[in-house]
């Protein structure tokens, strides 16, 4: 079982917190702007939710290859949406490139 969603519940949530926490008032953030987003990233995964779950009815082998293949197709999904992430601060990484130096032990810490 995935923890993602779960994950994902959480940081949702806990993120207006976050921010006043950590950057306090100087953010201004547009709670429709957010919702939309929010929806937009909850939405598509839970459509191709819905098509996985109903080629695993029409096709024999695609409920096979899932159940063999749904960890490592985790994981690569995974690191697709942080090279997503960092692909969009790109000038900012390489405006300061010592932050990469610090995003780097963050990951070796996460991933090590």
């Amino acid at each position: 079982m995935s923890i993602l969603p779960l994950n994902l519940i959480f940081q949702v949530v806990l993120l207006p917190a976050y921010l006043s926490v950590f950057i306090g008032s100087e953010v201004r953030m547009d709670v429709g702007n957010f919702l939309w987003h929010v929806a937009f990233v909850l939405v598509i995964p839970f459509l191709a939710s819905v098509v996985t779950k109903w080629l695993t009815k029409i096709k024999e082998g695609f409920q096979t290859f899932i159940l063999e293949q749904g960890d490592p197709l985790q994981l690569l999904f995974l690191c697709l949406a942080a090279m997503v992430m960092y692909a969009q601060e790109v000038k900012n990484l390489l405006d300061n490139p010592m932050l990469l130096v610090e995003l780097f032990i963050a990951l070796m810490i996460f991933w090590g």
